[in-house]
């Protein structure tokens, strides 16, 4: 459960963003999600936007990640 506050697509990757941290997940059709990687967070996420291999949540504070491998993403910076 959860909600979701925003979405960004990024070629076939989803970047989702919502009360429980970053979800990415590879878009195959709508019956072919899958799971690739994950940022739990303990504070709401409301936005995201995708550069390159960097991500940038928004929440009570910016958030900054390196997604390079969608299956890792890390902590740059918050």
């Amino acid at each position: 459960g959860g909600y979701v506050f925003s979405i960004k697509m990024v070629g076939n990757l989803a970047y989702v963003v919502g009360d429980r941290g970053l979800h990415i997940i590879k878009y195959g059709g709508p019956d072919k999600p899958e799971l690739v990687g994950h940022y739990y967070s303990n504070t709401r996420i409301r936005a995201v936007d995708v550069r390159g291999s960097v991500a940038y949540l928004g929440a009570r504070y910016l958030l900054i990640m390196d997604v390079s491998d969608p299956g890792s993403a890390t902590e740059i910076s918050r």
